[in-house]
């Protein structure tokens, strides 16, 4: 019964980015699925056996560095303090309850897949209907999806979430259904602008393309691309559009940038300024806090030794997915293509990731949690007896 409660609020977790507008909410629905996943750490060998390798370690150092750097932190209030350590402690209990589920009933992660899919597609189709519908069309930037009002985080949780229909094309084993699933959303993505998102879809489509030879499936994304690009040249003409892609310039990427490193190299540079610590960017008459990239806030944050150990941590996770893709109820690829997408997509956005239930949060964690459990669906007879273990 456990089981299927932490399923259930885990799979309302991530619908909820589709569909929840309020930050609050979405982090309750983070608690309660923390509190449901609570239940399988009652029991010791839950825990002790989700840390016996290293995709375990791997986790846990993406939990515990961040944490460790609190030490070295300067300026940090005690809420901030407090907010971080239920962060960390959310991700360790919900990664001991996917490894339960994983163990359990690891198709509830497939079927989670393909919620997410559906809800891409429903929430991008209805968002473009709306745009169309209204007088805004061809003037202004698309909307965000649903429950995002900002249009590039909508994008890059649209097009995470499509992933695995592309490599079901790159499979041969997808119809017009699929198609029509990417198509949408690279629609989206297009109107809203999102050009960091898209530049890291497109790159893991061509690596899902390369060394494949299956004909079907090569026409079927392609034609994908035409659409995408037939759309974009169909709307040039429209200033709107234009100002969508290039008005913006690089969105004050390289003065953000400047900023952080010059205030990091105030901070030793191996441990970094320390996870807690204030970031001031000024922005003519606008300031900020974030870095705006994920790599370059873990070396703000935890320093050359943090940044290591986030890039070691996370290779180690892609190589044991792609090592053993293929095997097993739970397609590894699938999250490892939305994990190479997520951090890609991070280059230009994404800050650190212990934070509350942001969206960068989400696909971040998510595809780090199942790959680092993904030990116990090795084979269907290693998950039957993990599951006689778990008894």
């Amino acid at each position: 019964m456990r089981h299927k409660v932490f399923a259930g609020l885990l799979t309302l977790f991530m619908l909820s980015f589709f569909f929840i507008a309020e930050q609050h909410q979405r982090n309750w629905l983070l608690y309660l699925t923390a509190l449901s996943a609570h239940s399988f750490v009652l029991d010791a060998s839950a825990w002790r056996g989700a840390f016996v390798d290293g995709a375990g370690l791997a986790l846990m150092i993406l939990i515990g560095f961040p944490l460790l750097s609190l030490a070295w932190s300067d300026g940090i209030e005690p809420h901030g303090v407090r907010s971080l350590f239920v962060a960390g402690y959310c991700i360790f209990v919900i990664y001991i309850g996917m490894v339960q589920l994983v163990d359990a009933r690891p198709r509830d992660l497939e079927r989670l897949k393909n919620v997410l899919l559906a809800a891409a597609v429903f929430s991008s189709a209805l968002s473009l209907g709306n745009w169309l519908l209204s007088d805004q069309a061809g003037v202004w930037r698309l909307q965000g999806v649903l429950g995002l009002n900002n249009p590039v985080h909508a994008s890059i949780l649209l097009l995470a979430a499509t992933l695995p229909a592309v490599r079901r094309m790159t499979l041969d084993r997808a119809g017009l259904g699929w198609l029509a699933a990417c198509i949408l959303p690279w629609l989206f993505v297009v109107l809203a602008g999102a050009r960091a998102a898209m530049g890291a879809y497109l790159i893991i489509v061509v690596l899902l393309l390369t060394g494949r030879r299956d004909l079907r499936g090569n026409v079927m994304v392609g034609i994908c691309a035409v659409v995408v690009i037939a759309s974009a040249l169909a709307l040039a003409g429209f200033d709107g559009f234009r100002d969508i892609w290039l008005a913006r310039g690089v969105s004050y990427r390289n003065v953000i940038w400047a900023q952080v490193w010059a205030q990091f190299r105030d901070c030793d540079p191996i441990i970094g300024c320390g996870i807690g610590s204030p970031l001031s960017i000024t922005l003519g008459a606008q300031d900020s806090s974030r870095p705006h990239s994920i790599f370059l806030g873990a070396l703000y944050y935890q320093g050359v030794l943090g940044l290591l150990a986030f890039f070691t941590a996370l290779g180690y996770l892609m190589f044991r997915a792609l090592r053993e893709a293929g095997s097993g109820v739970i397609d590894r690829r699938d999250w490892a293509v939305m994990l190479g997408f997520a951090l890609l997509a991070n280059l230009t956005s994404g800050d650190h990731i212990m934070v509350r239930a942001t969206l960068f949060w989400s696909y971040f964690w998510l595809p780090v949690m199942v790959i680092a459990s993904l030990r116990f669906a090795s084979n269907t007879s290693s998950t039957a007896t993990g599951r006689g273990n778990s008894r």
